[in-house]
Parts: structure tokens; sequence; C-alpha cells
């Protein structure tokens, strides 16, 4: 590799790390001399010289909750995560349809209903009432979301304060409305969403103590047909504020 080429790396590595950790601080880079192109060129590792800390690594929880094995290979699997790997963030998934009136996964869980029927209503949506200010509990079924709690984010946070260290969760909404075969979807209007992010956030909060650090708007907008742009603009405008008016700030 050139030197000319290496610096370049090295400068696009720390502007990634710096958009990662929000580090924001001048990184002073030596001047790129002229290549030689004779010369193929030697990269030298300084270690004590540092730029940027990592202050943490995230992976997102999509495991096998409904395997048989689960209770088998959960535990051995985080603590390698959190002491082996040092993975002290998670992203936890809610789904759209868990504002709904039938708790569809449930109704798989117990064998109610095939997974094909819950695979066409996860993303579906119900709305809990026509007023987008007003809340309605029982409109909502976060037991989904209360099985990854119980089975892998409260463990991993045990883990992680056994060591002195706290977890980061990053509470991810997901809508792969292409998936719906029968029913509607009402959070392509940023109020309801807000409201479906705010009851999201309280529910943790009052069932679990937990209130997540970090909000990703929606997984893989692209894939969203309802969503575009300007509405996703607008709806994280109305759920920065209806989430500060119930004291969450969480980083966006």
């Amino acid at each position: 590799m050139k030197v000319g080429k290496s610096l370049m790396v090295l400068t696009g590595l720390v502007l990634l790390l710096q958009a990662c950790t929000g580090d924001s601080s001048e990184v002073q880079l030596p001047p790129s001399p002229e290549p030689d192109p004779t010369d193929p060129g030697t990269i030298q590792i300084v270690p004590s010289t540092t730029y940027q800390a990592i202050s943490g690594w995230e992976a997102t929880w999509y495991a096998m909750n409904e395997s048989p094995a689960f209770d088998a290979f959960i535990q051995p699997l985080l603590e390698r995560a959190v002491n082996e790997a040092g993975i002290n963030r998670i992203r936890l998934s809610v789904r759209s349809g868990s504002e709904s009136d039938s708790d569809y996964w449930n109704r798989w869980q117990s064998g109610e209903i095939a997974y094909e029927r819950w695979r066409q209503m996860r993303y579906a949506t119900v709305n809990d009432n026509e007023d987008p200010l007003v809340t309605d509990p029982a409109g909502f079924h976060f037991s989904e979301l209360d099985d990854s709690v119980r089975g892998v984010v409260l463990p991993m946070k045990r883990l992680l304060e056994a060591r002195g260290e706290r977890l980061y969760v990053t509470l991810l909404y997901v809508a792969f409305t292409g998936q719906i075969a029968d029913g509607d979807y009402v959070h392509d209007d940023p109020a309801e969403y807000a409201e479906f992010i705010l009851a999201t956030f309280r529910h943790l909060h009052d069932g679990f103590g937990l209130v997540p650090d970090g909000l990703e708007i929606m997984l893989e907008p692209d894939n969203v047909r309802q969503w575009s742009a300007g509405p996703m603009g607008r709806a994280i405008i109305i759920v920065t504020d209806r989430l500060a008016a119930a004291g969450y700030q969480p980083f966006f």
C-alpha cells in the first residue's frame, strides 16, 4: 500500500470513528508526503498514540427465543458476548403490530395460530383510539418485547453490572408493512407513531425499570412504502416532544 493511500485510509477510519463515537474533536494527522511510485510504502503502528476511544459495542438481538434449546444456550452466549467480545449495548426491537386488538405473538406461541398467520399480522396495527394524545393501554400487546427483555436484556444487564459496567439499550422500531396480508397500518401518521413509541417507553419503564438510552426511528425505512423523508422528519419532531414531556430524552 502506498503511503498516500495509507493516510487516506487512516483519515477515513478516523472520520468513521468520530461519527460512531459522537466525538467531533479535531484529530491532527501527519501531512501527506508526495508518494514515491517506486516505494512499496510502510505502515508504522504506534500503540502509545491514540485518537478516539470507542465506548460501546452494540449487538442486535434476534435469536431463537422460541427454540427448545434457548434456555440451554442463552446464558453461555451472553456470558461470552459480554466477557469475551465486550458487547455492552443491545438493540431491542419492537414491532408495529404491538398496537393491536389481539396479542398475535402470544397466540402463535400458545399454538392457537400458525406461524404463517403470525407473520401476516405482526406489522398490522389496530389503533387504540382516535386520539393520539390519549393512550389506551389495552390497545397494546408487548408480549414479544417482554420475552426479549426477560430472556436477553435483563440477564445481559446483570452480567455487565457484575463487571461494574452499564448496559446501553437502543429501542428499534420495525414495520415491514409489505408482509401485512390482513389489516391496516396507522403509524405513518407521525402523531400515532409518537404515541406508539411513548407507550413502549412507558411499558418498559413501568414494567422493568428499563428506559432506553437510544431510539432508532425505523429499521430500513426504504423498505416501508408508507414512509418518506417528510413524514419521518415530522415524526422525529413530534416523538422528541412527546418523550421529553414524559421525562425521556433518548439519543436519536
